[in-house]
């Protein structure tokens, strides 16, 4: 048999971006044997060497394809995490900006109602019969009102007339016996709501406070008083003029609506009953120009 040294076969890769030769000297065939059996030999080689040899490149590839799917995670979990961060971060600013929109318009609510509380407040009913601007004349049927004589300047007795029927009111009566209308026995006392207007005159030498009792109370429902200067008595239907106005209620200012008023009665060819009558509708904090104050006129007829 006669043999000669195997050819030698090339294969050629790249590791790590450099190329890489090897030389793999095939083992003796017999010259006997078929073209097709030395070319199939041949191709089995190259495959094996291919197999080889890429196994090291990728085994030099491994650690660096590691190291960079490494670098894209890191970079993918810190933009999540940035992401995540900045969703949080608006969702909390969304909940904040809520939250204080709601409080600024509780507050705003509440401010509202503060200096606007006639406005919660009940009032008594009155008939309409002739409305122009600023100017009326009302009927108004038998009130149930609680009132009380004040000494003083205009301003003192407001205010004290003020104190005496809010204690009143709060509480500071007995419940009255419906049999004899005189004071209960037990001595409870009953609270009652504030109403509008409160009614201030002058009778002699002193100014007249009052305030009206809510609807549906009446003689025998009310409480007696513990201030024996509190009285409470009905105050009889009538006709008034009334002229409305916003703003402060001195002295001065009273004085010229009250002319304001007369004229305009003259005018409307109506003849006054008595004194004119003050009537404020607002707590003493109201600023002044969002108060509703009245002046009226008791007309006959």
């Amino acid at each position: 048999m006669h043999t000669e040294a195997g050819p030698i076969v090339m294969a050629h890769v790249e590791e790590n971006q450099d190329p890489v030769k090897v030389a793999v000297e095939v083992s003796p065939l017999e010259v006997t044997n078929a073209e097709a059996r030395a070319a199939a030999s041949r191709r089995d080689v190259v495959r094996d060497v291919h197999g080889v040899v890429l196994g090291r490149a990728h085994r030099g590839r491994i650690p660096g394809v590691v190291a960079a799917l490494s670098v894209v995670a890191a970079g993918a979990g810190v933009a999540r995490w940035l992401d995540l961060g900045a969703r949080l971060a608006t969702r909390r600013r969304r909940r904040t900006n809520g939250l204080l929109l709601g409080l600024s318009a509780l507050a705003g609510a509440a401010l509202v109602r503060w200096q606007l509380q006639r406005l919660f407040t009940d009032e008594p009913p009155y008939d309409v019969e002739l409305r122009h601007l600023d100017f009326e004349i009302r009927r108004y049927p038998v009130l149930e009102v609680a009132r009380t004589a004040v000494s003083g300047t205009w301003a003192e007795a407001l205010d004290e007339g003020f104190d005496r029927l809010a204690s009143f009111i709060f509480g500071a009566n007995v419940e009255r016996d419906p049999a004899t209308l005189a004071a209960g026995l037990h001595h409870r006392p009953k609270k009652l709501p504030m109403t509008t207007p409160v009614i201030a005159s002058r009778e002699g030498s002193h100014h007249v406070v009052s305030f009206v009792m809510p609807k549906g109370e009446t003689p025998r429902s009310l409480p007696v008083p513990r201030d024996p200067r509190v009285t409470v008595e009905p105050l009889a239907s009538r006709r008034v003029a009334v002229l409305r106005f916003h703003g402060t209620y001195s002295v001065d200012t009273l004085r010229e609506k009250q002319e304001e008023l007369f004229e305009l009665v003259e005018r409307a060819g109506l003849v006054p009953a008595s004194d004119p009558v003050f009537a404020g509708y607002d707590p003493p904090w109201t600023l002044p120009f969002l108060r509703r104050v009245e002046v009226w006129l008791p007309i006959k007829g």
